[in-house]
């Protein structure tokens, strides 16, 4: 009988570390979680401390440990790998899995972004994803390890941050809208898809692009959200109300504050190529969209 294969998932109490966790468990992996709370078997600050792992060997890693915050994202997402990456050195894993961002990129807009685009990121949340993959490389050839690096685009599911989730509680208080005739698509990706895609795509290694191909109108995908939070019913607005006030810094509905920043994402399409990771493995992502508006969610707690 095959020995249980063996994975580490740092970050496992995290939003997509969880998905991560349960992933590889039912796919018959041996799981031990790293994170800083009591729930994971090892403690440990990745930003500060370099775990001790008594000269276990895992032959899976999946880096998932991370934040955005922008105070704290050079200490946690490149400081933290590193120190992460040195406590394997001793016993290299075959295959480690880093999840990054579509961040390293740097844009803002733009349609079917693929992985030969210029890297210039322009937040520190994306310039410490960059330092992190730069690190990993060098690591990881020095080591004769397995590297694959997914860059996701927004990440649907439980637990959720960030724009979505300012949306998802816009349209739950009402102060969210959406704006008539707005064409803008945005990239997606549940956070299923990045659990397993980390499992799969550790077999061939690489650096990959993560969405589920569909590119939805964000009207669309509000307009999912909606039906997903109690058939919410969200306001439309014209452009020519909305762009008057972003002009004059005035406030939508009596309390949604609205300027050009906020407007231009919400009028401007990002989308992100994934052909590249749909050409390495057999791939078949959720339709974010339609999960939304089909999922049984009754019987699952997890998966918003």
């Amino acid at each position: 009988m095959a020995a249980q294969p063996t994975a580490l998932v740092t970050g496992s109490t995290g939003f997509i570390g969880k998905y991560v966790v349960r992933e590889l468990r039912q796919a018959d992996f041996e799981v031990t979680t790293l994170a800083r709370g009591e729930q994971a078997d090892i403690r440990c600050d990745l930003s500060s401390d370099e775990p001790n792992f008594d000269n276990r060997r895992f032959d899976l890693v999946v880096h998932v440990a991370g934040t955005t915050d922008k105070t704290l994202a050079d200490a946690v997402n490149r400081v933290g790998t590193q120190n992460l990456a040195k406590s394997l050195e001793a016993n290299a894993p075959e295959a480690f899995v880093f999840i990054s961002s579509a961040a390293v990129y740097g844009v803002t807009e733009g349609e079917n972004i693929d992985e030969s685009h210029p890297l210039a990121p322009a937040t520190e949340y994306g310039r410490s994803k960059l330092a992190a993959e730069q690190f990993l490389t060098k690591w990881a050839e020095r080591n004769a390890v397995r590297l694959t690096i997914l860059r996701p685009a927004m990440v649907v599911g439980t637990g959720m941050t960030g724009h979505l989730m300012k949306m998802a509680r816009g349209i739950d208080n009402g102060t969210y809208f959406n704006i008539k005739e707005n064409a803008a698509q945005r990239s997606l990706v549940h956070a299923i898809d990045v659990a397993r895609t980390a499992r799969i795509a550790s077999a061939v290694g690489g650096t990959f692009n993560l969405t589920d191909g569909n590119d939805p109108l964000i009207i669309d995908l509000a307009e999912a959200l909606a039906f997903r939070i109690k058939g919410k019913r969200i306001p439309t607005i014209s452009l020519r109300r909305v762009r008057l006030a972003a002009r004059f810094g005035d406030f939508l509905r009596g309390h949604f504050p609205i300027d050009s920043k906020r407007l231009d994402k919400l009028t401007r399409s990002l989308t992100f190529d994934s052909s590249r990771l749909r050409a390495a493995i057999d791939w078949q992502p959720i339709d974010v969209v339609n999960y939304l508006r089909t999922h049984d969610y009754e019987n699952d707690g997890l998966d918003f």
